[in-house]
């Protein structure tokens, strides 16, 4: 098998390699500071050795202070049925609730709002979807219970 010969890392997905190194050079950990809050990214990591070249490539997105700073936990009450508390700093206001299972519920406050999943017969995971706005910003989070 053949070993391994060079590897690079282009972390802002710009086609240049921002990180190159060769066996047993590489940095730990290996960093990469995003300098765009609110900004995807699609870092590549290609390994090249005599045999052939690889790419794999993920996403990483940045988030904005305003987006960073709201979340929201989950409480399970047994039975498909779940209470989301928003965490929102002051000036933010929830403005819609997506429970992943086709139902959207509208809201005008940043109360506790519970919801029963009952379109599933069998236990799942559903991304959970927190819409906040502020002043003068929009935002989305998503979360898994």
């Amino acid at each position: 098998m053949a070993r391994i010969s060079r590897c690079g890392w282009d972390f802002d997905d710009d086609g240049t390699i921002d990180l190159s190194y060769g066996p047993g050079g590489a940095p730990n950990p290996i960093c990469y500071t995003y300098g765009s809050p609110d900004t995807t990214y699609r870092p590549r990591l290609t390994v090249h050795n005599s045999q052939f070249d690889r790419s794999a490539q993920n996403t990483v997105r940045t988030y904005s202070i305003f987006e960073a700073n709201a979340s929201f936990t989950v409480q399970d009450m047994g039975g498909g049925y779940f209470c989301f508390t928003p965490q929102v700093d002051p000036g933010v206001d929830v403005t819609e609730w997506d429970f992943g299972d086709g139902v959207s519920v509208p809201v005008t406050n940043n109360n506790q709002i519970c919801h029963q999943y009952t379109a599933f017969s069998q236990p799942g995971e559903y991304q959970v979807c927190m819409d906040f706005s502020g002043p003068g910003r929009h935002a989305h989070r998503h979360l898994l219970p």
